[in-house]
């Protein structure tokens, strides 16, 4: 077992020559994911547009789907450069599903927006038409100072796919990467260059400064030597096979994990001597903070969010193939909230709105039970009745005690059993949080 530390790099950089990628390798993320094919595949240096060879990546099914990538920097951002797919499912082109998006920068992250992912960034293009297939070069209207670029259909709902993106960018005022340090560990293969400095961080500086022409993202430094052993890796995948005991050589590689959380790179410019746990035991308001920034983190890959809602949102989960109402529940109460209830006819109609923009299912559980008295649904956290309205008049039995929002007629709400296992309904459950934007 390896032991592994953590250093940042802030690393200040005037113009470069040309134009260059600076989003291969970077974190990304996307509203959905159709597995396997996640959002990493969008920057992973592979141009295969032939999506069923499983390089490109693809969201579910869904309205206004977006793919969003980190630059871990601010840039000057001048053109984006999409790779589309190129091949025919079950006699669908498949490139043609790609239309009426933008492709748009932020400088802050946008997820920490209350209205994400229904917010604008400045748009560098704009399409409404299909795309079609082949890789494609956007211009920007002016150069944009950004980090944050995302890629969103809107006002359909469809699959979104790309198989890569291009950032071409011709300078940047500063570039922030975290690394994983694993001691006495090397990592096997031939580098693209190996250099003599003077220390681990100028090692690591080196390797930055070789981003932009050779993609470096991982490095040996050889302490006996000096040596400074430079590769260029995907971080996304799993190099463990790779990695060989050598006394006194530290194997340093992008940490995409950390570079997207916020609060972890506050701690230390630099070096940091730090494990996560000693830095948690310093500072119990920072380790809080990091946990609820895991949590955030966590929620956007199970759930769809909706606009806040008299000072509340509501979380509908992403898939559910069967619906346990127990594992519902727990997973609301581990976001800080509780399964769905709804008090009246305006809480109904904002909550209809919302799920109706996702497909993909017919029924939402809620957090209603009449396993005290059957036909009188009350709701699991106060106690209190659920309005008439809500509750279609039909009979399953004793065994039927959760509450449903049926499709039909209008998700007004059915009963049926806690444990829904039907293929033919396909389920989902419906969260509800109060909205709480304040620090530890």
């Amino acid at each position: 077992m390896f032991s592994s530390k953590y250093i940042l790099l802030l690393f200040m950089v005037e113009a470069t020559d040309g134009l260059y990628n600076a989003a291969r390798f970077k974190p990304a993320i996307q509203s959905s994911i159709f597995y396997p094919y996640y959002a990493y595949l969008g920057v992973d240096g592979n141009y295969s547009s032939d999506g069923l060879e499983g390089h490109c990546q693809q969201t579910q099914k869904e309205w206004n789907p977006w793919w969003m990538v980190d630059l871990c920097g601010q840039f000057i951002i001048e053109k984006i450069q999409l790779t589309n797919r190129k091949d025919v499912y079950m006699n669908e082109q498949t490139a043609l599903r790609l239309r009426n998006f933008d492709i748009e920068i932020f400088q802050k992250d946008p997820r920490q927006l209350s209205t994400f992912p229904d917010v604008a960034g400045q748009v560098c293009y704009h399409q409404t038409d299909p795309l079609g297939p082949g890789t494609f070069n956007f211009s920007c209207p002016v150069p944009i100072i950004g980090r944050y670029v995302r890629l969103i259909m809107r006002n359909v709902t469809e699959i979104l796919h790309i198989c890569e993106l291009e950032v071409l960018v011709r300078s940047f005022s500063a570039e922030e990467l975290y690394f994983n340090k694993v001691m006495d560990t090397k990592m096997t293969g031939t580098p693209f260059d190996s250099v003599n400095v003077d220390g681990q961080m100028v090692c690591a500086q080196t390797c930055l400064l070789r981003r932009s022409t050779d993609f470096c993202t991982a490095f040996n430094w050889v302490t006996s030597t000096n040596s400074c052993q430079l590769f260029s890796v995907n971080p996304f995948l799993d190099l463990s096979a790779n990695l060989l005991s050598d006394p006194g050589t530290y194997f340093n590689i992008q940490n995409l994990a950390l570079a997207t959380e916020p609060g972890v790179k506050e701690i230390l410019l630099g070096e940091n001597t730090q494990t996560e746990q000693e830095f948690c035991e310093a500072s119990r308001c920072g380790c809080l903070e990091k946990l609820k920034s895991r949590l955030d983190s966590s929620k956007l890959w199970l759930f769809k969010r909706s606009d806040v809602y008299k000072g509340r949102r509501y979380y509908l989960s992403q898939q559910d193939p069967i619906s346990r109402s127990e594992e519902a529940m727990a997973t609301c109460v581990l976001y800080g909230g509780y399964l769905a209830e709804i008090e009246d006819l305006d809480e109904f109609n904002f909550i209809k709105i919302f799920i109706q923009k996702f497909s993909g299912f017919r029924i939402v559980l809620i957090g209603a039970t009449d396993n005290a008295e059957e036909e009188v649904w009350r709701y699991r956290t106060n106690n209190t009745l659920v309005p008439s309205f809500l509750v279609q008049s039909r009979k399953y039995g004793t065994l039927a005690n959760c509450l449903y929002l049926y499709d039909q007629p209008g998700w007004l709400a059915v009963d049926d059993s806690c444990y829904y296992t039907n293929p033919q309904y396909p389920t989902r459950f419906l969260c509800e949080i109060q909205e709480d934007d304040a620090n530890c």
